[in-house]
């Protein structure tokens, strides 16, 4: 046999197969997935949980509120009144802040035309003063 057949088919084989370390994490893998689907045949799918046919907080709640089926309807102007109250209260206030921004600007127009009056008081007298 000559020495340069078995080396280059040394050589051939380990560039076919890569070494073991490499070819481990691949191993692990595989084992785990079959062990999860062997986990899952085993253990099974069991059905999606359902409610109890009894309604049973429902009424208890509806009990705390003290509803029944017999109860009438609910009076809503006793539940509106605090809400007209504040809604009343507030076109006063608007209406209030309306009139003190009138009353506002009429007394800024007032002491305006004061010293404008006070102005020209002051320059006929002026005029006066220089004519005499």
């Amino acid at each position: 046999m000559a020495p340069r057949t078995t080396t280059s088919g040394r050589a051939a084989r380990s560039r076919r197969r890569p070494p073991a370390a490499v070819r481990r994490p691949a191993l692990y893998l595989g084992v785990a997935t079959a062990g999860a689907v062997l986990v899952n045949v085993v253990v099974g799918v069991e059905p999606a949980a359902q409610a109890d046919a009894a309604p049973s907080e429902t009424v208890s709640v509806a009990r705390e509120l003290g509803l029944t089926a017999r109860s009438g309807p609910v009076e809503v102007t006793q539940d509106l009144q605090p809400l007209q109250d504040l809604a009343a209260s507030r076109t006063a206030r608007e209406a209030a802040e309306t009139a003190a921004r009138q009353a506002q600007a009429a007394a800024d127009q007032a002491v305006l035309d004061r010293q404008k009056a006070e102005v020209e008081a002051a320059a006929r007298a002026a005029v006066e003063a220089e004519e005499i």
